[in-house]
């Protein structure tokens, strides 16, 4: 699941595949679901920061699917998650 999820990230960040090309230092992608997802992109690769983003926004969107849910069978439920970013200008 996290792959292929990536890879529509991916599509929806960059929006064409000549795009992330480019960010991703001239690789040669035919498409978004040839993307390579292997230790070597996303530990110390170009996608290393994609890869944490879509990550963290996984992380981000469940605890809002659980605040929802909370809420929804008491409104006066506090819920807090704080999610960082993966560099200090966000």
């Amino acid at each position: 699941y996290s792959i292929s999820g990536f890879r529509v990230w991916l599509k929806s960040k960059y929006t064409t595949i000549s795009n992330l090309n480019a960010a991703y230092g001239g690789t040669n992608y035919s498409d978004f679901p040839n993307v390579a997802i292997s230790p070597a992109v996303v530990i110390s690769g170009p996608g290393r920061i994609d890869w944490y983003d879509y990550h963290t926004n996984l992380l981000a969107n469940f605890f809002n699917e659980m605040k929802s849910s909370t809420h929804s069978i008491n409104a006066n439920i506090k819920y807090v998650a704080q999610f960082g970013s993966n560099s200090d200008d966000k």
